[in-house]
């Protein structure tokens, strides 16, 4: 199955205070599936524990998707599919998905990410917002 891939949006560029941000893809993809400004994703990020200019790990992200949305629930069953297959069994709603040192969004199958890679990167964790 082909993944349809999504950019706008998410590939722009931070604001202008944010200039010097980099490995912000977990900001990204928050901001992507919880509905967030760029900004306010960052704030949630920082206040879990992630540090600027740097990666984020999962057990912050738990703490960020909690914040975003208070009735987010981790993913049952996604550890170690295929983006692809995760993508057919959870035909709707809003992840955040942490693939092997990545996150990218999902919005009701549509995988919004910087980059067009391929589905076969393997699912370490998911958190579907409410």
């Amino acid at each position: 199955m082909a993944l349809r891939k999504e950019t706008g949006g998410y590939a722009d560029p931070a604001p202008a205070t944010f200039y010097n941000e980099r490995r912000d893809c977990a900001v990204r993809a928050l901001s992507a599936a919880a509905a967030l400004d760029y900004s306010a994703a960052h704030a949630l990020c920082k206040a879990a524990g992630r540090k600027d200019r740097e990666g984020m790990c999962s057990l912050h992200m738990d703490y960020a998707v909690v914040a975003a949305s208070p009735k987010a629930e981790r993913a049952l069953g996604a550890r170690g599919r295929s983006l692809s297959r995760f993508v057919v069994g959870h035909p709707s709603g809003c992840y955040v998905v942490l693939v092997t040192g990545h996150y990218v969004a999902i919005i009701d199958s549509v995988v919004y990410d910087w980059r067009i890679g391929s589905g076969r990167r393997r699912v370490k964790r998911a958190w579907r917002l409410a």
